[in-house]
């Protein structure tokens, strides 16, 4: 046993055989898949050729993908699955062949002209999206796909920091793009400027937001619990017109002095 697997001889023989037997498979799933194209696409030469490609040529092209090319985990599953199917494809066409290539042995089964169109337009489909997706799947792109993701993401932070940032600083913001509008408008209507109104209006100056007089808050309305319409309506009826200040417990008058005369008739007036 030990010579007949160290024979040069028989092992150059087993070689050449299973070379033949390859090739012959080979033509006899090319011939007959381009065979069945004829039936399926009478007339159409270059179809029939394109069917080749996508079958016979589609194994022998996943294979040497799969073998060769494929790098990482989406590319190899890929490039196996589609050399089983077209290779699947490939004996379909070879049954539908050898049923419909004129033999009387058996009956024809009534669903495999629809059988076969279906095949061949399944194998289209899923080669053409297998490519795609394929090449899509390259590691490169992948990389490339996901360092994009990260920097969206970066970006949209950015954004959102940005909001913040200028939610938080309006008022002041405010302030400087009144000023500007301010100088713009005075510019038009030829009117006096400031000296800072002017700085904005020239060369498109940035101006310090610190040195612009920032504009005074409203002071707060003082909140008793007592809304304002109920405190107008008691102040009709005790006589307080709308708007009239109230007197203050610390509020004292001072005699003038026709009072004082009036008091004193005797006295002098005062100098």
């Amino acid at each position: 046993m030990e010579k007949i697997t160290n024979n040069k001889r028989l092992a150059w023989l087993a070689g050449i055989f299973g070379g033949v037997l390859a090739l012959v498979s080979v033509a006899m799933g090319v011939w007959m898949t381009w065979l069945v194209m004829g039936r399926v696409l009478p007339g159409n030469e270059l179809a029939r050729y394109m069917a080749l490609a996508f079958f016979d040529g589609g194994a022998l092209g996943w294979a040497g993908t799969y073998v060769y090319k494929a790098r990482g985990t989406p590319q190899r599953a890929v490039s196996l699955w589609l050399l089983v199917w077209d290779l699947l494809g490939v004996v379909a066409m070879v049954i539908g062949e050898i049923l419909l290539g004129g033999q009387s042995l058996v009956n024809i089964p009534a669903w495999l002209g629809k059988f076969i169109i279906d095949t061949v337009i399944v194998t289209f489909a899923l080669n053409l999206v297998a490519w795609y997706y394929y090449h899509t799947n390259a590691p490169e792109t992948r990389e490339a796909i996901n360092a994009q993701d990260l920097e969206d993401e970066l970006t949209e932070q950015a954004e959102k920091q940005a909001r913040a940032n200028i939610e938080r600083e309006a008022q002041m913001l405010g302030s400087l793009l009144a000023g500007r509008v301010t100088s713009r408008i005075k510019y038009r209507m030829r009117l006096p400027m400031t000296q800072t109104e002017r700085e904005q209006w020239e060369a498109g100056e940035v101006v310090d937001a610190e040195t612009l007089p920032q504009p005074a808050l409203p002071a707060p309305a003082a909140h008793d619990g007592v809304p304002g319409w109920v405190r107008s309506f008691f102040g009709l009826l005790v006589g307080q017109r709308p708007g009239q200040p109230q007197p203050s417990e610390s509020t004292t008058t001072t005699p003038t002095s026709d009072s004082s005369s009036s008091d004193n008739p005797g006295q002098p007036p005062s100098p």
